[in-house]
């Protein structure tokens, strides 16, 4: 501690000099270790080497501060001294258990997209599924929109599980046929594709698509369709007078439908993006994903993961998957099959497992077909459904 002294004369009692102690007003300075602009205040730093603010419950975790943001990973991620501790219950009031999996109910509808618009294809081989939980559990408001490859009918489990967390779940029957093969390793064609697959515009030259077959005119055909006949439901929520309403819905996609689901979160701010197998489309030369893969993207990085399996993902000793993952901005990677979440906050997830009930199942098809899944994988999905719904301020 500082002391100073001002001595005046004369001005004792009895005319001899009086010393009046006096503490300055020093600014604390504290050791700033992760460099998260808050120091551990216990841990004091010379003055002009370290900050004043305080505060930092973890000085080894630039993630967790003051100002961090409350998730669901048994951090106290805000120093607020609550761990997972949210005035909002569609945060960590709505994770469920994997044991509640066996007491759950649910309600499940099929519809198909010619009854809500007789213009519309693929009508029969491309079908909509609607489920949602019906034990009580409260839902949350937020979408989740599945982005299937072929017809959609080998992912009820998917499904489920995406319902268990407490979303309403679409899986749509969209115009899905894979047109990468006609285009590689051309990556303008590739764009104009995906583009003309999501709004119908007529840019690509290797695929024929009405308008309305399009990927956001058939989803938002069935929003009006819900919202129409289950008026008490709130499904006027994820659409307005210019379309969807991309930033109250949580995308995930597996296989081709990865791929369209993570060119949908390029050009819209989705809630959540969640993408299993996927992209995988690639040119040449060099072996490289496409220039769309690079763009600056409207759903901010935080709020996007991947998991795929870790033997699917060669094509010549490359992998296929990983490179986009990354080229996208997704960081730090982990194998579930070994660790659990948060997964040390990893965006690109791998599992090894192959336990397959069916002679049909693959290496590929291990993370989203039903009797291809590993069990153990309703903990990773949980986790990743649970966090896509939390993360709306993660970015602009």
């Amino acid at each position: 501690m500082v002391s100073l002294f001002l001595i005046f004369s004369g001005s004792g009692c009895d005319g001899a000099s009086s010393e009046l102690p006096i503490e300055p007003t020093i600014p604390a300075c504290l050791v700033d270790a992760d460099g998260d602009g808050f120091g551990d205040p216990g841990v004091p730093a010379p003055c002009g080497q370290g900050i004043e603010r305080g505060g930092d419950c973890d000085d080894g975790d630039p993630a967790v501060n003051p100002e961090g943001i409350e998730v669901c990973n048994g951090i106290d991620d805000d120093c607020d001294g609550a761990i997972d501790q949210d005035d909002d219950p569609y945060v960590c009031g709505l994770c469920p258990d994997v044991s509640e999996l066996q007491e759950a109910t649910f309600e499940w509808q099929i519809l198909r997209p010619c009854d809500l618009d007789p213009r519309m294809s693929h009508c029969d081989d491309r079908i909509h599924q609607f489920v949602q939980r019906t034990d009580g559990y409260p839902l949350r408001d937020e979408l989740l929109l599945f982005l299937p490859p072929g017809p959609g009918t080998l992912n009820y489990t998917l499904l489920q599980w995406g319902a268990l967390a407490g979303y309403r779940v679409i899986s749509l029957g969209w115009a899905n046929d894979d047109f990468v093969a006609a285009c590689a390793p051309d990556e303008v064609c590739l764009d104009n594709g995906r583009w003309e697959l999501l709004y119908g515009e007529d840019r690509s030259d290797v695929i024929d698509l009405e308008p309305y077959d399009a990927l956001a005119p058939r989803l938002y055909s069935l929003l009006t369709h819900l919202d129409t006949v289950r008026p008490e439901e709130g499904w006027g929520r994820y659409y307005d007078d210019e379309g969807v309403r991309w930033e109250e819905i949580v995308v995930f996609g597996w296989s081709f439908g990865a791929g369209q689901a993570a060119y949908l979160a390029g050009k819209n701010r989705v809630d959540g993006l969640i993408l299993l197998s996927g992209p995988q489309e690639l040119v040449w030369p060099p072996l490289r994903p496409p220039a769309w893969i690079f763009e600056p993207r409207e759903t901010p990085v935080c709020a996007q993961w991947g998991l795929y399996h870790a033997e699917e993902a060669w094509l010549a000793g490359i992998d296929t998957i990983a490179p986009s993952l990354r080229g996208m901005g997704l960081v730090g990677t982990a194998d579930v099959d070994t660790s659990s979440p948060p997964y040390d906050n990893a965006q690109i997830l791998t599992t090894a497992s192959s336990n397959f009930l069916r002679d049909d199942c693959s290496n590929h098809s291990a993370v989203a077909m039903d009797g291809c899944m590993d069990p153990a994988l309703l903990e990773t999905y949980l986790y990743l459904f649970c966090t896509a719904a939390q993360v709306d301020d993660c970015g602009p």
